[in-house]
């Protein structure tokens, strides 16, 4: 049998509870995909056992720090930040933030500890947008938020990079190129990126007849296997794994992968369940126009948008110079 590398990106949930309840996202909604196990914070005991095993891999992972929570409003989050370092792979760290929180205590906690990448989101260029979209967060406090790491990062010459993370739908799409000015002054155009992320369905019943999502199942033949299965490994706040940062209400298996509280990441991700994923999706990927195909994956995944979704359709207007790279669901723009 083919032994994959480890996982490339490890997701920690520290925390599920968010302020947030932005339209777009089902999971603090009333619906089939809202979040179905209690919300809290990670134990630090499970923590401390996870981020110790990381520490012992031979290639260390990105871990995010997040997956169905504002990561800001952890309890535990200093000493989280504090152990990681003390483990010497703060500098794998990528933290999504709303950056409601991030004020200039957590700030400086992040820049200490060096930090790989912080995305903060920003979700419209004016006040009246951006609070639609990101329904609880202050549009004056996030901004401000912004641009003060952007200035402490700068004066402590620390290596985190921004990534502003715009989640673009059918009403914020015309400010995009204002909301990627709006930051243009206060970074640094040699590794700060402004990051065009389009709404997806979580390929979820309701979100698909929405009409504020842009990325749904819109080819009649798979265009992309998903390779989450081979790079990424979500370890939810209760210490489960799931198959993929989608697999929270664990819909892939009916049950977790594993339980990160009784093995190790190691065994989990060479376990049978993984194993028959990646069986499956690397059959696919041979066969991807085969009708079949599709049904040996479980159900939540044969219509999930990273497989099918084309987005040849929408660009946004920026000048080609800005554009980095366009790929299925993101772009990411430079600050040059």
């Amino acid at each position: 049998m083919k032994k994959y590398p480890l996982p490339s990106d490890v997701a920690l949930e520290i925390t599920n509870i968010c302020n947030a309840r932005c339209f777009y996202c089902p999971l603090y909604q009333e619906n089939d995909n809202a979040l179905k196990y209690p919300r809290g914070y990670m134990d630090m005991g499970l923590f401390g056992k996870i981020i110790d095993e990381i520490s012992a891999w031979p290639v260390k992972p990105s871990i995010y720090m997040d997956n169905a929570g504002e990561p800001l409003l952890d309890k535990h989050f200093e000493e989280r930040i504090e152990y990681c370092a003390s483990r010497y792979i703060a500098g794998s760290i990528i933290l999504q933030t709303n950056a409601q929180f991030l004020d200039e205590h957590k700030s400086k906690i992040l820049l200490d500890a060096g930090i790989s990448h912080i995305l903060p989101a920003f979700d419209g260029a004016q006040k009246e947008t951006f609070e639609k979209h990101r329904v609880g967060c202050d549009y004056e406090t996030v901004l401000n938020n912004i641009l003060t790491f952007a200035r402490l990062r700068d004066e402590k010459k620390a290596r985190t990079t921004i990534q502003i993370k715009y989640m673009c739908t059918r009403q914020n799409m015309n400010e995009t190129v204002d909301a990627w000015k709006l930051f243009r002054e206060h970074l640094n155009p040699e590794k700060d990126r402004f990051q065009v992320e389009v709404t997806h369905t979580w390929n979820e019943e309701n979100l698909k007849k929405s009409p504020h999502i842009i990325a749904a199942v819109n080819s009649k033949n798979i265009l992309r296997p998903c390779r989450m299965a081979f790079s990424y490994l979500p370890v939810f706040v209760n210490g489960h794994v799931g198959g993929c940062s989608l697999d929270y209400n664990n819909n892939l298996a009916g049950e977790p992968f594993g339980d990160a509280n009784k093995d190790s990441l190691e065994k989990i991700w060479y376990g049978r369940k993984f194993s028959s994923l990646r069986k499956k999706i690397n059959f696919i990927m041979k066969y991807p126009q085969l009708p079949p195909a599709a049904m040996l994956l479980p159900r939540k995944c044969r219509n999930c948008y990273l497989q099918y979704y084309d987005p040849s359709y929408l660009k946004p207007e920026l000048d080609d110079e800005l554009l980095v790279y366009h790929n299925f669901t993101t772009s990411i723009f430079r600050y040059g």
